[in-house]
């Protein structure tokens, strides 16, 4: 009887189960994509926390900006309250100089505000006069601060015919104010006279003021 050479071969060559290589891949494949969907789920969960607590952070800050202006504007209220500045100036021209003690040839009146009592005076006072006299003679300048005068006043010598100016400055502390207060040009000649005389003469008096209660 013949026999079926395949029968052996195809016992041997085929087994009857082969391996479930396409199942395990995709259950390999699935593993992967759960681990991946993991992974996602981690990093956006985290982010989401990141981004809540940023947001947290500058809603913090902007509060605390916001308490700061208002504290600015607390204090810039506070100041203005307690300090008042001002400016004052006058001029005038055609004066005339006599020898002897500095007179006075011009004043800025300053009113005081109501409620304050003090005040932090900066003032310098210019005269420029026309040396009409036949020779060189001294002209002298100072500041007085409400009828006080601090230090020496300032000293130009002038030529014959010349025209000359002299520029003092002068500070105080003024307390117990009320009304008014000034502060005045003072000058003076030394050896002669020196006439009035028109465009000639000038006189600058300039004053800034700190008010304090």
């Amino acid at each position: 009887m013949p026999v079926d050479p395949w029968a052996t071969t195809t016992a041997q060559e085929f087994p009857t189960q082969e391996p479930d290589t396409f199942r395990r891949l995709a259950q390999i494949i699935a593993k992967q994509k759960r681990e991946m969907f993991d992974l996602r789920a981690s990093v956006l969960a985290n982010v989401s926390d990141i981004v809540s607590d940023l947001r947290a952070q500058q809603a913090t800050l902007a509060a605390q900006v916001a308490t700061l202006a208002a504290q600015n504007a607390q204090i810039l209220a506070l100041i203005a309250q307690v300090v008042s500045p001002l400016t004052a100036h006058a001029d005038t021209t055609g004066i005339a100089l006599a020898t002897g003690a500095n007179v006075e040839k011009l004043r800025a009146t300053i009113t005081v505000p109501t409620g304050y009592t003090q005040a932090l005076v900066t003032a310098t006072s210019m005269i420029s006069a026309w040396n009409t006299t036949a020779g060189r003679d001294e002209l002298y300048a100072i500041t007085s601060i409400n009828g006080a005068v601090s230090g020496w006043s300032t000293e130009t010598s002038v030529p014959a015919g010349s025209i000359g100016f002299a520029i003092n400055t002068a500070s105080a502390l003024l307390t117990g104010l009320s009304g008014t207060f000034y502060v005045a040009a003072k000058g003076s000649t030394f050896a002669n006279p020196w006439p009035s005389m028109t465009g000639y003469g000038l006189v600058n008096v300039d004053v800034m003021v700190v008010f304090l209660r």
